[in-house]
């Protein structure tokens, strides 16, 4: 599930500088993974990452900007951190989606079957 994200200040900083990705993770000695999530913003790089990334932008990017705090707010329904509790939300609301479809499945299928009955003969099926 991919949001729409504001740009972060490692992406501007090689956007900027037209640096690819990979030649960084390969003199950061990062794996290109891992890297392309701090370059997306879907994680936070662990603080030797940040320091790495910090001291190869020659302090232009400081370790706070790479890590900036989590967002710890809590539902009021159920005390968990909102963004787990959003996600466990979506995906009951996935399966509940996926339940229903597969119910309607079911039942054209049956109905299909009651329509055109087919005959079994030495396991083959015969229209």
């Amino acid at each position: 599930m991919k949001t729409n994200k504001s740009k972060t200040p490692f992406r501007e900083y090689l956007e900027k500088r037209k640096i690819k990705v990979p030649q960084v993770a390969k003199e950061l000695g990062i794996t290109v993974n891992q890297l392309y999530y701090i370059w997306n913003g879907d994680c936070r790089p662990n603080h030797a990452n940040a320091e790495k990334i910090s001291k190869y932008t020659n302090g232009e990017l400081t370790v706070e900007q790479l890590r900036p705090p989590m967002n710890r707010e809590v539902c009021s329904c159920c005390g968990r951190l909102l963004k787990r509790h959003h996600i466990l939300k979506l995906r009951s609301e996935e399966r509940k989606k996926k339940k229903k479809n597969n119910e309607k499945k079911d039942e054209h299928t049956t109905q299909v079957e009651k329509k055109n009955p087919r005959k079994k003969s030495r396991g083959l099926l015969f229209p």
